[in-house]
């Protein structure tokens, strides 16, 4: 059996999902049952929780048997929609950086990366003020490294977990352990990194989540 830490809640493998694991589990989801029902918080947990341990719903369903794949699929897809809505709006802010967009874009923008967007709204008004717009665009390119650099970070992680596809008990030990370099609530994992752009919803942080729905003051 994997080790287990103190957000493994249930019996599983206990490393994330892969891109092509989350796409399975919407998936098996939309088959049980095509129609995404209304959620509430617990189900927005739930299915973070399913993605964060590498689960399917078949497994998750006989540690969990009150789950419905109906309002998981409607978390999952409300999830999604903010991350894109978000993620969108911080591409675009970066792509027009200047103090008419931060007006529409800002906001939203911050929801999904909080701290590159006070920097890049901090950058966008000096260059404003002072008439100097290369205080912009020197902020947009350091960014755009930063995110870029953050992003390959946890691309590299995930590629050395893909290549353990059917791991043995070892190897399952050390998938355990790469699995927390990408995603560890507790310590400086991959995707926790200021600057990571979340690419999927497994990928999201329970800060970014909080964030996402309005849970953050």
């Amino acid at each position: 059996m994997s080790t287990a830490y103190i957000w493994h809640l249930w019996p599983a493998r206990h490393w994330p999902s892969s891109k092509a694991e989350e796409e399975k589990l919407v998936s098996e989801l939309t088959n049980l049952d095509p129609t995404p029902a209304t959620f509430d918080r617990s189900d927005i947990t739930a299915v973070l929780n399913v993605l964060r341990l590498g689960m399917t719903f078949a497994e998750v369903i006989q540690h969990a048997p009150g789950l419905r794949p109906g309002r998981l699929l409607g978390a999952y897809t409300y999830l999604e929609k903010e991350r894109k809505t978000t993620s969108a709006a911080f591409v675009a802010l970066l792509d027009s950086p200047s103090v008419g967009a931060l007006e529409s874009l800002a906001a939203p923008a911050a929801r999904i990366l909080p701290i590159p967007t006070f920097w890049l709204s901090s950058a966008i008004r000096e260059a404003d003020e002072s008439d100097n717009q290369k205080i912009a665009e020197d902020a947009v390119h350091q960014i755009r490294y930063d995110i870029a650099a953050a992003v390959n970070r946890a691309r590299i992680i995930e590629k050395k977990l893909a290549s353990l596809a059917t791991p043995d008990e070892e190897a399952r030990e050390k998938a355990v352990e790469l699995g927390r370099e990408i995603y560890d609530p507790y310590a400086d994992s991959a995707w926790e990194h200021p600057f990571y752009l979340p690419t999927r919803v497994g990928a999201l942080m329970p800060n970014r989540v909080a964030d996402l729905i309005g849970e953050t003051p």
